[in-house]
């Protein structure tokens, strides 16, 4: 296909047209695809009458000229693909100058090309900045749970300390209560003692 696609490139283009006007490609594919299928013993017969029947064709019927046109119906297809153009007439196509894109479908095809990047770089970009803002929320969280726990932590290490300052700030109160009613009980032994000593020298 590249090599023909190269020779047609080369011919002349009033060649060329007379091949894509007189629809060279679809006699040629209808001959080649019933000689595949039918099989003929005798192919130059075969297409000696395929030819004189396409001769007897008026020229409206020659427009559409299908490629299993000689194809005989009990050996064609029963679901049948779309009227679509054959491969060979696509190689036609191509070498037709009248298909070449004018200077306003190159410039469409530019700006649509240029629209195309910018859609793909926005889209690049947004993905970029999405996944940097998502980076972003989640270095914020971590920030925020680890500054949570570490105020839970110190309010707990704060209130082991302050539990363990009451705790001796108790002791010391009950011990100096100790002390001072142990003060308080010998003073007042001592006054007993004295007013018994002085009343038993009056006696």
């Amino acid at each position: 296909m590249a090599s023909l696609l190269k020779l047609f490139l080369t011919l002349e283009p009033s060649l060329r047209f007379y091949l894509r006007s007189q629809r060279i490609a679809e006699i040629h594919e209808a001959l080649i695809s019933s000689l595949l299928v039918c099989q003929p013993k005798d192919p130059v017969a075969w297409l000696l009458s395929c030819l004189m029947e396409l001769h007897t064709l008026p020229p409206s019927a020659k427009i559409n000229l299908n490629w299993d046109y000689f194809i005989p119906q009990i050996y064609r297809p029963v679901d049948r693909p779309f009227n679509i153009e054959s491969s060979l007439s696509y190689v036609f196509a191509v070498c037709d100058d009248t298909l070449e894109p004018n200077e306003r479908q190159i410039r469409m095809a530019i700006e649509h090309y240029k629209l195309h990047v910018q859609r793909k770089l926005f889209s690049a970009w947004l993905r970029y900045h999405l996944t940097q803002l998502g980076q972003k929320r989640w270095l914020e969280k971590r920030e925020q749970a680890a500054s949570e726990y570490y105020r839970v932590r110190s309010l707990n290490i704060y209130f082991r300390q302050w539990s363990q300052w009451v705790t001796h700030r108790l002791a010391r109160q009950k011990a100096a209560a100790c002390h001072i009613n142990h003060c308080a009980e010998t003073y007042q032994m001592r006054i007993i003692l004295n007013e018994w000593n002085l009343v038993a020298q009056q006696a």
